[in-house]
């Protein structure tokens, strides 16, 4: 048992099955946050917060679409609290939103992941620039490939691939990368690694003649719409194809990812798969269900 778990906000990962005629903004679960001063409760609602994954009729998508058709709302406490329990309780629609008429399906919401997160820069909201921009996390390793000069007609031609490594050291991230094609250039540290706002951004500190500053769109994945400075003056292109690493929207038991959710901010994560369908059921997850 953990002594103490203390957040600030709670992201969950999930999202709504046999919605589709669900209307916009309906309350499908309650979440209540158990803490040692008392309960705080969040109503999670369709086109707000989650989504039918199949593409909602009556409700919007929400903002909160992560890709691969799950959902990650986070949900702020008013401070930093002691967190002994969740538990989520279903909303019952009324047979006149079932999939199929009154005898058939209920709506359901489906529970996939919950962070805990601590009391770090968890501030904002998605817009509508953020959606789908945000789907994995950067950790793990990629395939570079270098191009042109921007704007000249063989920008998009590769002219030089390698291997870039991206890890996660205490608090810190570090990464190499090693460019093998057409010259081996022999590992090198990369240096001021950041992911803001869905843009991945790193330094090649021993190029030369001088430093290279790399930016791109970070997407699915695949980083696009990469470029780097050469010699403090001329833009090249670049881009990276995954090769291995952690893709948090896809399986629960990776740590949610989102572009102002640092890694640090992290306090544990609950790996979770359950279906609420009806107002009989509900989950508990206690303090002895936690898992670093």
């Amino acid at each position: 048992m953990l002594a103490r778990v203390t957040a600030s906000a709670i992201a969950i990962i999930g999202n709504l099955d046999h919605a589709h005629i669900l209307p916009q903004g309906s309350t499908i679960t309650k979440m209540i946050v158990l803490t040692t001063t008392g309960e705080q409760r969040f109503d999670i609602k369709a086109g707000v917060h989650m989504s039918e994954w199949n593409g909602p009729d009556k409700h919007e998508r929400a903002k909160t679409d992560i890709g691969g058709n799950h959902y990650m709302p986070v949900f702020s406490l008013p401070k930093t609290l002691t967190v002994t329990g969740l538990r989520f309780e279903y909303v019952e629609a009324g047979s006149q939103y079932y999939q199929g008429g009154p005898n058939g399906d209920a709506p359901g919401f489906c529970l996939r992941g919950i962070t805990l997160i601590g009391s770090g820069s968890v501030t904002g909201s998605f817009s509508p620039a953020d959606t789908g921009a945000i789907s994995a996390h950067f950790l793990g390793e990629w395939k570079i490939l270098g191009g042109g000069m921007i704007g000249s007609s063989n920008e998009r031609t590769i002219t030089h691939t390698g291997k870039l490594i991206f890890e996660r050291e205490g608090n810190q991230y570090k990464g190499t990368v090693h460019y093998t094609d057409p010259v081996d250039y022999g590992t090198e540290p990369l240096s001021d690694i950041s992911f803001i706002n869905g843009v991945l951004q790193f330094s090649r500190p021993n190029a030369k003649p001088v430093a290279q500053v790399y930016k791109g769109k970070f997407t699915n994945d695949k980083v696009i719409e990469g470029v780097f400075i050469h010699d403090n003056k001329y833009q090249f292109y670049w881009r990276a194809e995954r090769l291995s690493g952690p893709l948090t929207t896809t399986s629960t038991t990776q740590t949610p990812q989102r572009s102002d959710i640092t890694p640090s901010d992290s306090k544990l994560t609950i790996p979770f798969s359950e279906t609420l369908r009806s107002k009989e059921r509900g989950v508990s997850l206690f303090r002895d269900n936690f898992v670093n």
